[in-house]
């Protein structure tokens, strides 16, 4: 047990939060009721927990009213969001936090989640954890005489009559003359009751607000209660709370809600393969209940799991005996028969379906049975049955396609089921696999070799796509999809010279084929070799620019379908990483796509007209992106969206992208409307001109294609960009580009086709990165402990071939260095090459690389973050900085070594560090930062100065508000010019 409180008389004014806090609500005593505050919602997104925002807002304002020698203590504490909603912004109160974890503490690492989740939030130095179940706790409270009192005791344990009453019993002696008690889950009648007879028995206590019988999400069944020793009786003198009610009822309750917690223990056991602990838990419920046709059915799925199908048909068919009306039974009792009785196991499908026509899975197991009998007009009835039901699962298609190759039952039929199942499903090597037989059997020889090609490219076999691609094309030279995927492949696998050779030599052929001229912009190799590659495939990029705006078919030709369907699968991405100003090959790129979706999307090109706010009316501000999850491309303007003012703002999300997260929940949180239609182009821009934006934000733009696209079109009547991809988007449709003062230079305007605003600071309101603990060693990782560890975790596309030798002069001078890098994202080939470049570099100093450079492969984001725990100094790249890794640099602790650039993607880290006040390891030229990182690898004061310095300044740079004040107030000015 721990204290440092001095004795105090405290008095917890519980009058005060009586009558002041439904002003913290909207619509208090309303089903709508929500807190006016939204850091309760954004708590849970990161914490997980089951407490709603009502009860943590409650929380909070209750812990705000204690004295100041009062505390707060709460029974039941993890995850920790009831904790942290305590405390948060109350920085001078101080809890006990009370658990066992006797629950559902799977991995034995509660305690560690608990720990991390408050540090998170700033709290951890407020909070007195004690181990121990809270009769020990009281106990030990109560015999070490402590002087803390109890202003506020909030319970969230163990749900029955006696933890409930135990737990107020217990409390009542060691709490101030003047408190409040927070129970929660009294929805239970037997925990209702332990409060009653607990009011009934101490005249200091009374049931000040009761959410019992509200709805539990919002207020999960809590009672409160107000405790005053003072409290005038007079008029209190017959008390009308019973002192029992009926015993039964309360049995009752508790055996049900026993039952209840106890099944989800073990749903949660068997979801994690730990199927013995959950049969026994199952095991146990049926003692207790054995009427309980859910408990029969989860066990029976348990043993279908293990292969124990005759112990799983028993299970089943005690369900079935209990509740034979629900479709999901019969199902899963079709499932087990499968394996033991395949006719029995139809008449269980066909009873599934009747009781619920939208088991889609049901349908296409009658079908595969049928199938395997060769009653194929059943089979075929049934799969089509599937698709009805539910036409966007991928399954039906395949076994339709499937069903009709059987002896060449409708070969066209099946190429068109396997071309919707790729829709639905466009990573499937197997489908691609199909479509190829299909094709065969058709007696299509070219495009059976095109659908195999495009299954190798799926599964990373490169060369293999090539050589079926060449055989079409030597067959079919105007073969235009099968051009486009050889330079795809050739690409992925470095050979940018031959990709820009059969781009040439098809064009010569077909001088003016739009869409291999568009494709072969794309070619620019993901990493140089050299400066001399560098040059040549920009003077490559600039002459196929010319020629394509030259092109005589270029205003016919713009409408087909196939150029908006190529503008649509790539971007000329990797020019900027050429690290030079690309503001006139982004503008003339810009117009020709401008152009392709002009052709198309003429109703979506025309200046808006801008209307006049009314009195009362918010700015509308929309931001798009293919990235509104955890992804560099968006995570800028989450922080922006968090806080802006929503007295004068309304902010539209429109998620355009297919992959979502829990980031993607703050984004959904923080809007006013969230809408997620993923690469549909028309669809997302209907929306959009629907809610009639005022104005319309691209967090990014060049990394995906859809970006692009919108943003090429006339969307809002002010259209910005942020830097997410930190380049001009050569766009006219976008006003204004979103930058950073500290990162841009004098000259910045110059690099931009857009209209540049910089923003104060670093231009974002970006939270600091919660870090995990250490889990793996150096040596775990393939690293001597005595290393001086050098992390650079770039992309490999960001490291240009000019600098490869810094890292061998360092390693000349720090005989211990070891490099960390990070594998290519676009696969093995590239890293090859990449592992070749550093090979060279190093060997022109007589060193060998392989003693020196580690190239891990692709990480997790918790691995990711794991190397800056084991590293010593963050090494920056040249030309195109780190972005969000530097921030999590400067989270770690580590020293940072940059060397600003000429163009804002090469000055990141010198903004940050700037921001920080830590200017050391800033360095104004090459030779300047190999003596940084030299120093910084040989001497460890310095280093370790320069780390706690860090330490010392993330409040500086992380949750800067600064830029959303300044990014509103320049919202409000383009209205009012517009105005």
């Amino acid at each position: 047990m721990r204290t440092n409180l001095p004795i105090y008389i405290v008095i917890m004014d519980y009058q005060r939060f009586q009558l002041q806090l439904p002003e913290l609500f909207n619509n208090w005593g309303e089903a709508a009721c929500h807190p006016k505050s939204d850091i309760f919602q954004s708590i849970l997104t990161q914490v997980n927990g089951m407490i709603s925002p009502n009860v943590m807002q409650l929380l909070n304002f209750a812990v705000s009213c204690l004295d100041e020698d009062e505390i707060y203590c709460e029974i039941g504490t993890f995850p920790g969001a009831s904790l942290i909603s305590a405390l948060i912004n109350n920085p001078d109160k101080k809890a006990y936090a009370v658990d066992d974890f006797s629950e559902l503490d799977i991995e034995s690492d509660n305690l560690e989640k608990l720990a991390n989740n408050i540090e998170k939030f700033n709290v951890a130095n407020q909070v007195f954890f004690c181990y121990q179940g809270f009769e020990e706790f009281f106990r030990e409270f109560k015999n070490e005489e402590l002087t803390d009192k109890i202003g506020v005791y909030f319970y969230d344990a163990s749900q029955n009559y006696r933890s409930y009453l135990l737990g107020l019993l217990a409390v009542q002696t060691v709490i101030s003359p003047q408190c409040i008690m927070i129970i929660t889950n009294c929805q239970w009648q037997s925990c209702q009751q332990a409060v009653r007879d607990f009011v009934a028995t101490h005249s200091a206590a009374r049931l000040m607000l009761d959410f019992a019988d509200e709805d539990y999400l919002l207020w999960n069944g809590i009672q409160i209660l107000s405790w005053d020793i003072y409290r005038d009786l007079s008029d209190d003198m017959t008390l009308d709370c019973p002192i029992q009610e009926s015993i039964n009822n309360i049995t009752k309750l508790e055996i049900a809600n026993f039952v209840d917690s106890q099944a989800s223990k073990a749903s949660f056991l068997f979801k994690n393969k730990q199927y013995l602990q959950a049969e026994k838990i199952y095991l146990n419920l049926l003692q207790v209940n054995k009427s309980n046709a859910n408990i029969w059915h989860n066990l029976g799925i348990l043993y279908y799991e293990k292969g124990e199908y005759l112990q799983a048909l028993d299970c089943l068919n005690q369900t079935l005996k209990i509740d034979d009306r629900q479709g999901i039974y019969h199902y899963t009792s079709g499932l087990i028969l499968e394996k033991v009785q395949i006719d029995q196991a139809i008449q269980a499908y066909e009873t599934a379906i009747k009781l619920d026509p939208n088991l889609i899975d049901a349908y296409n197991n009658l079908g595969n049975i049928f199938l395997g009998k060769n009653e194929l007009d059943k089979a075929e009835f049934f799969f089509k049955k599937a698709i009805s039901a539910n036409p966007l699962h991928f399954g039906g298609h395949l076994n339709l396609g499937n069903l009709y190759l059987i002896n060449y039952r409708n070969i066209n039929g099946a190429i068109l089921c396997y071309k919707k199942a790729f829709d639905l499903q466009p990573k499937s090597a197997d489908i691609l696999d199909k479509l190829s037989l299909a094709y065969k059997l058709k007696n299509c020889q070219l495009e059976s070799l095109f659908y195999k090609g495009f299954s190798y490219f799926q599964q990373g076999e490169f060369e293999e796509a090539i050589q079926l691609y060449k055989q079409v094309i030597s067959i079919n030279p105007e073969a235009n999809n099968s051009y486009l995927h050889l330079l795809r492949s050739l690409h992925a696998l470095g050979k940018t010279k031959e990709a820009i050779e059969e781009s040439q030599s098809v064009l010569h052929l077909l001088p003016n084929n739009l869409l291999i001229q568009i494709a072969s912009l794309r070619v620019l190799p993901p990493l140089y070799q050299d400066i001399e590659e560098i040059e040549a495939c920009r003077k490559y990029f600039k002459a196929g620019l010319e020629s394509l705006g030259q092109n005589p078919d270029l205003d016919t030709e713009i409408n087909s379908k196939n150029v908006l369907e190529v503008i649509g699968k790539q971007t000329n991405f990797y020019l900027a990483y050429q690290c030079q100003n690309d503001v006139d090959l982004q503008r003339k790129y810009g117009q020709i796509v401008h152009q392709i979706m002009a052709a198309h999307y003429p109703q979506w090109c025309k200046d808006l007209p801008f209307t006049h706010l009314q009195p009362g009316e918010k700015i509308r501000v929309g931001y798009v992106s293919s990235h509104l999850y955890n992804h560099n491309g968006a995570n800028g303007s989450l922080g922006w969206i968090k806080n802006h003012n929503r007295q004068n703002f309304q902010v539209y999300c429109y998620h355009v992208g297919g992959y979502r997260d829990e980031v993607t929940e703050q984004f959904r949180l923080y809007s006013y409307s969230f809408v997620h239609m993923p690469n549909d182009l028309e669809a997302i821009c209907k929306q959009i001109i629907i809610d009639k934006l005022h104005i319309l934000v691209f967090p990014a733009i060049g990394m995906n294609p859809i970006d692009a696209q919108l943003a090429s079109l006339r969307l809002a009547p002010v259209q910005c960009m942020g830097w997410g991809h930190p380049i001009t988007s050569g766009l006219s449709t976008v006003d204004y580009y979103l930058s950073s003062e500290l990162m841009e230079p004098e000259n910045a305007q110059e690099h931009y086709s857009e209209t540049l605003i910089t923003l104060p600071n670093i231009s974002i309101c970006y939270e600091k990165p919660l870090l995990p603990k250490l889990k793996k060693t150096r040596t775990e990782w393939g690293i001597a402990e005595n290393s001086i560890v050098y992390l650079s975790c770039q992309s490999t596309f960001k490291y240009l071939p000019q600098y490869d030798y810094i890292f061998p002069a360092i390693a000349k001078q720090v005989t211990n260095a070891k490099f960390l890098f990070i594998s290519a994202p676009e696969g093995k080939y590239i890293t090859n090459l990449f592992r070749q470049r550093l090979q060279k570099a190093f060997a022109k100093l007589g060193l060998d690389s392989e003693q020196y450079c580690i190239i891990l492969p692709r990480q997790s984001h918790d691995e990711f973050l794991q190397l800056y725990l084991i590293s010593d100094v963050y090494l920056d790249t040249l030309g195109w900085n780190g972005g969000f890794t530097t921030l999590s640099a400067i989270a770690s602790n580590l020293p940072i070594v940059t060397c600003p650039g000429e163009f804002m993607r090469g000055r990141h880290s010198y903004a940050f560090l700037k921001m920080l006040g830590i200017t050391d390891t800033i360095a104004n030229s090459e030779a300047e930062y190999i003596e940084i990182a030299v120093k910084l690898g040989l001497d460890s004061h310095w280093r370790y100065s320069i780390a706690e310095r860090i330490s010392q300044s993330h409040h500086r740079v992380f949750d800067d508000k600064t830029c959303v004040t300044a990014l509103e107030a320049f919202y409000q000015q383009v209205i009012n010019e517009k105005c």
